[in-house]
């Protein structure tokens, strides 16, 4: 039997809604899955702020992505007495869902519009976009790192998982937000080793910092980063780490065709 047959019999008399933060991107994304799986278990429409956000005041972050999807209300505000729905009040509903059950999910929900297929596209450099890639690598620090939300993860670390590949001298796509671990990296790998990274020079994402940015600015980063990850889900292995919400939607999002490894927590949850 299905899990999702455990719908609630009766629609919801609950108006549930969802708001992004101006926390980071992927972050965003995975509750706004979940907070849409949550209200499918309930039978219920989720109505959907779309902004302020981790980008501006104003812009659209998820109609500006995806599909619409039946079930989801985008308003300009809430209905009165809606409750707003944080990852503590559904953990505990959607616990009876399998992995599987939210990558089998994920794939439907995450339905880019053309437009937003053209944007991102264009942010991948013509070398990258036409190469094949044996190993995908997410290397995360900033602020996830200085505020305790996982741990750093060491130079070698990640030398001894590209090792473990087993791949003689493979070309790796790198997505980071610290080009400075990646120079360090690639000097203590193999010179044979062959790297591609869309960022040139970063020192680590400071989410309150990009959000200061000028909007143009900030919107052509935001579709950057959706680029990158839409590369990495095209490469037969990647590397994560599951603390970090990249990682978590990787995990999702990534074919079954692709090896997905994390190098911190052993594995992927909600």
């Amino acid at each position: 039997m299905s899990s999702w047959a455990s719908s609630a019999s009766t629609k919801s008399k609950v108006i549930y809604g969802f708001k992004p933060t101006t926390g980071g991107i992927c972050s965003n994304l995975n509750q706004l899955l979940f907070s849409y799986l949550f209200c499918r278990k309930k039978d219920c429409p989720l109505y959907v702020l779309d902004h302020p956000n981790c980008v501006s005041e104003t812009f659209p972050m998820f109609q500006s992505l995806f599909q619409s999807r039946a079930g989801i209300h985008y308003v300009s505000e809430f209905p009165k007495g809606t409750k707003i729905l944080e990852h503590k009040h559904i953990h505990s509903t959607l616990s009876v869902l399998s992995n599987d059950d939210f990558k089998t999910a994920a794939k439907r929900f995450f339905t880019l519009l053309p437009a937003a297929h053209e944007r991102m596209a264009a942010e991948i450099p013509v070398e990258i976009s036409t190469a094949t890639f044996d190993i995908g690598l997410h290397i995360r620090s900033g602020d996830k790192i200085t505020q305790g939300e996982m741990q750093s993860i060491s130079v070698e670390t990640y030398r001894a998982a590209l090792l473990s590949c087993g791949i003689a001298n493979p070309k790796i796509f790198v997505m980071t937000d610290n080009t400075t671990i990646l120079t360090q990296l690639k000097e203590v790998c193999p010179s044979t080793w062959i790297w591609a990274c869309m960022d040139e020079d970063s020192s680590g994402h400071v989410q309150s910092e990009f959000n200061e940015q000028d909007q143009a600015k900030k919107e052509k980063e935001f579709y950057r980063f959706m680029a990158e990850l839409s590369v990495l889900q095209t490469i037969p292995t990647v590397l994560v780490t599951y603390s970090s919400n990249v990682g978590r939607y990787l995990y999702l999002l990534c074919p079954s065709t692709c090896q997905i490894k994390s190098l911190d927590l052993p594995r992927w949850t909600f």
